[in-house]
């Protein structure tokens, strides 16, 4: 593996490329629990925090299957399948940034429909837990923490919908947000203030199992990002 190292590419990207070299010649198999860390970090010659980052990547692919207290597991032994993920857009990217903002319309919308028709007084429990921890970060300009609530936040919806699939792809997206929404909340005045009011009314009709409530304030919210992303692309061009 040492004669891949190139400085323009991620040590965990190499990762993902040497293990799928060692599936198409035999070293690995579907099916085979991986060394653990330790072993499997010396074996290729890298760090212990690179490997858990090309191995977090893979699990969320569902390339790999990671157990507490049981290891690794290779869930797919075919590596022309192992798709890879888009990079997490920058707001320097104003097509990817679209393109995300237009899926989270469609996909969070459907995972708030579901929600709404099954939350449950834990999930609505766990939502208002959520929500007073974003209206304490923001009242103390908490921007960090702020940001992971707020992925948090929808994740929970997510986790309200009790679809599993829905589940996976809202986490996939967060994944690609993460980046995103740091930038943004940096970059752009009044997001972080809109974006609370935009919380504090999904939860509202959330909470009253308001099914088309719910629908129009999250399709709100991801309006006004976009709304406040194109003007700062005019304001800044």
């Amino acid at each position: 593996m040492a004669a891949m190292l190139n400085k323009k590419v991620k040590i965990s990207e190499m990762i993902i490329e040497e293990m799928k070299r060692m599936l198409r010649e035999g070293e690995l198999k579907e099916g085979d629990k991986l060394p653990n860390q330790y072993e499997f970090a010396d074996q290729l010659g890298v760090s212990r925090p690179s490997l858990r980052e090309a191995l977090n990547q893979l699990a969320v692919l569902g390339v790999v299957e990671q157990k507490p207290g049981a290891g690794t597991i290779l869930k797919s032994g075919n590596p022309d399948l192992w798709f890879e993920q888009p990079s997490p857009p920058m707001l320097d990217d104003t097509e990817a940034t679209l393109e995300l903002l237009e899926a989270r319309n469609k996909i969070e919308s459907t995972a708030i429909e579901l929600a709404a028709e099954r939350i449950d007084k834990s999930d609505i429990k766990a939502l208002d837990m959520s929500i007073k921890k974003m209206e304490r970060y923001n009242k103390e300009d908490n921007l960090p923490e702020y940001y992971k609530e707020d992925i948090n936040f929808h994740y929970l919806i997510a986790k309200s919908s009790h679809n599993r699939y829905i589940l996976q792809t809202i986490v996939n997206l967060k994944i690609l947000m993460s980046k995103f929404m740091k930038e943004s909340f940096e970059e752009i005045p009044n997001l972080l203030q809109n974006s609370l009011y935009h919380h504090q009314a999904i939860f509202t009709a959330l909470s009253n199992k308001d099914k088309k409530g719910s629908i129009k304030e999250m399709k709100n919210h991801i309006n006004d990002i976009e709304l406040q992303i194109k003007n700062y692309y005019k304001n800044r061009n």
